[in-house]
Protein backbone atom coordinates (compact mmCIF):
# COMPACT_ATOMS: atom_id res chain seq x y z
CA UNK A 1 0.00 0.00 0.00
CA UNK A 2 2.85 2.39 0.82
CA UNK A 3 4.35 1.82 -2.64
CA UNK A 4 1.00 2.42 -4.35
CA UNK A 5 0.46 5.60 -2.37
CA UNK A 6 3.94 6.82 -3.32
CA UNK A 7 3.15 6.07 -6.98
CA UNK A 8 -0.09 8.03 -6.80
CA UNK A 9 1.64 11.00 -5.21
CA UNK A 10 4.38 10.86 -7.83
CA UNK A 11 1.85 10.80 -10.67
CA UNK A 12 -0.16 13.62 -9.09
CA UNK A 13 2.95 15.75 -8.72
CA UNK A 14 3.91 15.19 -12.37
CA UNK A 15 0.39 16.20 -13.44
CA UNK A 16 0.63 19.36 -11.31
CA UNK A 17 4.03 20.28 -12.75
CA UNK A 18 2.61 19.96 -16.26
CA UNK A 19 -0.41 22.07 -15.39
CA UNK A 20 1.71 24.83 -13.86
CA UNK A 21 4.00 24.75 -16.90
CA UNK A 22 0.95 25.18 -19.17
CA UNK A 23 -0.16 28.17 -17.09
CA UNK A 24 3.24 29.81 -17.60
CA UNK A 25 3.10 29.09 -21.34
CA UNK A 26 -0.39 30.57 -21.54
CA UNK A 27 0.93 33.77 -19.96
CA UNK A 28 4.33 33.97 -21.64
CA UNK A 29 4.07 31.85 -24.79
CA UNK A 30 5.06 28.30 -25.59
CA UNK A 31 8.70 29.23 -26.10
CA UNK A 32 9.20 29.79 -22.37
CA UNK A 33 8.97 27.27 -19.54
CA UNK A 34 10.93 28.67 -16.61
CA UNK A 35 11.59 25.63 -14.44
CA UNK A 36 12.62 27.82 -11.52
CA UNK A 37 9.29 29.68 -11.64
CA UNK A 38 7.37 26.40 -11.87
CA UNK A 39 9.24 25.06 -8.85
CA UNK A 40 8.62 28.24 -6.85
CA UNK A 41 4.89 28.22 -7.60
CA UNK A 42 4.69 24.66 -6.35
CA UNK A 43 6.78 25.36 -3.26
CA UNK A 44 9.66 23.22 -4.55
CA UNK A 45 13.33 23.87 -4.86
CA UNK A 46 14.72 23.56 -8.38
CA UNK A 47 16.58 20.44 -7.26
CA UNK A 48 13.35 18.83 -6.08
CA UNK A 49 11.73 19.46 -9.47
CA UNK A 50 14.60 17.68 -11.20
CA UNK A 51 13.51 14.44 -9.53
CA UNK A 52 10.49 14.51 -11.83
CA UNK A 53 11.95 16.15 -14.94
CA UNK A 54 15.75 16.34 -15.33
CA UNK A 55 15.56 19.44 -17.52
CA UNK A 56 13.28 21.74 -19.48
CA UNK A 57 13.46 19.59 -22.61
CA UNK A 58 12.20 16.53 -20.76
CA UNK A 59 9.19 18.50 -19.50
CA UNK A 60 8.51 19.91 -22.98
CA UNK A 61 8.68 16.44 -24.49
CA UNK A 62 6.18 15.10 -21.96
CA UNK A 63 3.81 18.01 -22.68
CA UNK A 64 4.12 17.51 -26.44
CA UNK A 65 3.39 13.79 -26.24
CA UNK A 66 0.43 14.45 -23.93
CA UNK A 67 -0.99 17.00 -26.38
CA UNK A 68 -0.71 14.74 -29.42
CA UNK A 69 -2.22 11.82 -27.50
CA UNK A 70 -5.12 13.82 -26.05
CA UNK A 71 -6.00 15.27 -29.45
CA UNK A 72 -5.90 11.82 -31.05
CA UNK A 73 -8.11 10.35 -28.29
CA UNK A 74 -10.61 13.17 -28.79
CA UNK A 75 -10.84 12.47 -32.52
CA UNK A 76 -11.22 8.74 -31.96
CA UNK A 77 -14.05 9.26 -29.48
CA UNK A 78 -16.14 11.41 -31.86
CA UNK A 79 -15.37 9.15 -34.84
CA UNK A 80 -16.58 6.03 -33.07
CA UNK A 81 -20.01 7.47 -32.37
CA UNK A 82 -20.90 7.01 -36.05
CA UNK A 83 -21.35 3.93 -38.23
CA UNK A 84 -18.21 2.44 -39.75
CA UNK A 85 -19.33 3.17 -43.32
CA UNK A 86 -20.44 6.77 -42.61
CA UNK A 87 -17.13 8.11 -43.89
CA UNK A 88 -18.23 11.67 -44.57
CA UNK A 89 -19.90 12.05 -41.20
CA UNK A 90 -16.93 10.46 -39.41
CA UNK A 91 -14.46 12.80 -41.11
CA UNK A 92 -16.67 15.81 -40.50
CA UNK A 93 -16.98 14.97 -36.80
CA UNK A 94 -13.23 14.46 -36.45
CA UNK A 95 -12.32 17.70 -38.22
CA UNK A 96 -14.79 19.69 -36.14
CA UNK A 97 -13.47 18.06 -32.95
CA UNK A 98 -9.97 18.99 -34.12
CA UNK A 99 -11.04 22.64 -34.29
CA UNK A 100 -12.84 22.57 -30.95
CA UNK A 101 -9.90 20.90 -29.22
CA UNK A 102 -7.48 23.46 -30.63
CA UNK A 103 -9.59 26.40 -29.49
CA UNK A 104 -10.11 24.94 -26.01
CA UNK A 105 -6.42 23.93 -25.70
CA UNK A 106 -4.59 26.79 -27.44
CA UNK A 107 -1.39 26.33 -25.44
CA UNK A 108 -1.18 22.64 -26.29
CA UNK A 109 -2.09 23.28 -29.92
CA UNK A 110 0.57 25.94 -30.36
CA UNK A 111 3.06 23.71 -28.58
CA UNK A 112 2.67 20.94 -31.15
CA UNK A 113 1.75 22.90 -34.29
CA UNK A 114 2.90 26.45 -33.61
CA UNK A 115 6.14 28.30 -33.03
CA UNK A 116 9.42 26.41 -32.95
CA UNK A 117 10.88 26.40 -29.44
CA UNK A 118 14.39 27.86 -29.33
CA UNK A 119 17.17 25.48 -28.26
CA UNK A 120 14.77 22.57 -27.83
CA UNK A 121 16.26 19.32 -29.05
CA UNK A 122 13.20 17.24 -29.81
CA UNK A 123 13.74 13.49 -29.31
CA UNK A 124 12.05 12.34 -32.52
CA UNK A 125 12.17 8.70 -31.48
CA UNK A 126 9.76 9.68 -28.69
CA UNK A 127 7.65 12.38 -30.34
CA UNK A 128 7.31 11.01 -33.88
CA UNK A 129 5.01 8.09 -32.95
CA UNK A 130 2.77 10.51 -31.03
CA UNK A 131 2.80 13.11 -33.83
CA UNK A 132 1.60 10.54 -36.38
CA UNK A 133 -1.53 9.57 -34.44
CA UNK A 134 -3.78 12.38 -35.70
CA UNK A 135 -2.82 12.28 -39.40
CA UNK A 136 -3.02 8.47 -39.26
CA UNK A 137 -6.62 8.68 -38.04
CA UNK A 138 -7.60 11.11 -40.79
CA UNK A 139 -5.67 9.43 -43.60
CA UNK A 140 -6.83 5.92 -42.71
CA UNK A 141 -10.44 7.07 -42.85
CA UNK A 142 -9.89 8.77 -46.21
CA UNK A 143 -8.22 5.62 -47.57
CA UNK A 144 -11.11 3.45 -46.36
CA UNK A 145 -13.61 5.80 -48.03
CA UNK A 146 -11.57 5.68 -51.25
CA UNK A 147 -11.39 1.86 -51.15
CA UNK A 148 -15.18 1.69 -50.82
CA UNK A 149 -15.69 4.08 -53.72
CA UNK A 150 -17.16 6.82 -51.54
CA UNK A 151 -14.23 9.23 -51.86
CA UNK A 152 -13.14 10.65 -55.18
CA UNK A 153 -10.12 12.86 -55.70
CA UNK A 154 -10.81 16.50 -56.62
CA UNK A 155 -10.07 16.86 -60.37
CA UNK A 156 -7.29 19.38 -59.79
CA UNK A 157 -5.42 16.84 -57.61
CA UNK A 158 -6.00 13.78 -59.79
CA UNK A 159 -2.69 14.36 -61.55
CA UNK A 160 0.19 16.01 -59.71
CA UNK A 161 3.31 17.68 -61.15
CA UNK A 162 6.45 15.57 -61.06
CA UNK A 163 8.16 17.81 -58.50
CA UNK A 164 5.31 17.20 -56.04
CA UNK A 165 5.22 13.41 -56.46
CA UNK A 166 9.00 13.31 -56.23
CA UNK A 167 8.95 15.45 -53.09
CA UNK A 168 6.31 13.24 -51.48
CA UNK A 169 7.98 9.94 -52.38
CA UNK A 170 9.62 9.30 -49.01
CA UNK A 171 6.63 10.14 -46.86
CA UNK A 172 4.39 8.25 -49.29
CA UNK A 173 6.35 5.06 -48.65
CA UNK A 174 6.27 5.73 -44.91
CA UNK A 175 2.49 6.09 -44.81
CA UNK A 176 1.90 3.01 -46.93
CA UNK A 177 4.07 1.04 -44.52
CA UNK A 178 2.37 2.59 -41.49
CA UNK A 179 -1.17 1.85 -42.68
CA UNK A 180 -0.16 -1.39 -44.42
CA UNK A 181 -2.10 -0.62 -47.57
CA UNK A 182 -1.83 1.01 -50.97
CA UNK A 183 -2.38 4.76 -50.90
CA UNK A 184 -2.56 6.80 -54.10
CA UNK A 185 -0.02 9.57 -53.80
CA UNK A 186 -2.69 12.01 -54.99
CA UNK A 187 -4.87 11.00 -52.04
CA UNK A 188 -1.99 11.59 -49.64
CA UNK A 189 -1.44 15.03 -51.18
CA UNK A 190 -5.15 15.81 -50.83
CA UNK A 191 -5.03 14.94 -47.14
CA UNK A 192 -1.90 17.06 -46.55
CA UNK A 193 -3.32 20.04 -48.42
CA UNK A 194 -6.72 19.82 -46.71
CA UNK A 195 -5.14 19.57 -43.26
CA UNK A 196 -2.81 22.49 -44.03
CA UNK A 197 -5.72 24.67 -45.09
CA UNK A 198 -7.75 23.97 -41.96
CA UNK A 199 -4.68 24.30 -39.75
CA UNK A 200 -4.06 27.76 -41.22
CA UNK A 201 -7.56 28.90 -40.28
CA UNK A 202 -7.10 27.65 -36.72
CA UNK A 203 -3.70 29.31 -36.27
CA UNK A 204 -5.09 32.61 -37.58
CA UNK A 205 -7.97 32.42 -35.10
CA UNK A 206 -5.84 31.46 -32.11
CA UNK A 207 -3.38 34.28 -32.88
CA UNK A 208 -6.17 36.81 -33.38
CA UNK A 209 -5.53 37.39 -37.08
CA UNK A 210 -8.77 36.12 -38.58
CA UNK A 211 -9.95 39.61 -39.48
CA UNK A 212 -13.38 40.44 -40.83
CA UNK A 213 -14.94 37.10 -39.83
CA UNK A 214 -17.52 37.35 -37.04
CA UNK A 215 -18.55 33.72 -36.71
CA UNK A 216 -15.30 31.78 -36.65
CA UNK A 217 -16.68 28.31 -36.05
CA UNK A 218 -19.29 28.72 -38.79
CA UNK A 219 -16.49 29.83 -41.14
CA UNK A 220 -14.40 26.77 -40.29
CA UNK A 221 -17.42 24.46 -40.51
CA UNK A 222 -18.27 25.72 -44.01
CA UNK A 223 -14.70 25.13 -45.17
CA UNK A 224 -14.73 21.58 -43.77
CA UNK A 225 -18.00 20.80 -45.55
CA UNK A 226 -16.69 22.31 -48.79
CA UNK A 227 -13.50 20.22 -48.63
CA UNK A 228 -15.43 17.03 -47.99
CA UNK A 229 -17.92 17.69 -50.77
CA UNK A 230 -15.03 18.21 -53.19
CA UNK A 231 -14.03 14.64 -52.33
CA UNK A 232 -17.54 13.35 -52.97
CA UNK A 233 -18.34 12.93 -49.29
CA UNK A 234 -21.63 14.13 -47.79
CA UNK A 235 -21.30 14.85 -44.07
CA UNK A 236 -24.32 15.18 -41.85
CA UNK A 237 -23.52 18.72 -40.74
Amino acid sequence: MTGQRRERLHSATIAEIKQVARQHMAAQGTTAIPLRAVAEQMGFTSQALYRYFPNRDALLTALIIDAYSDLASTLESVRDVHALDAYGTRLFSMLMAYYQWALSHPVDYMLIYGTTIPDYQEPLEETDPASMKVPALILSLMVAAWQQGQLTLPPEYASLPHELTEGLAEIHVLWQQTLACEIPIELLYTMIFSWSRLHGLIILEICGHLYGIKHHEAFYRFEVITLLKRMGLSPEA
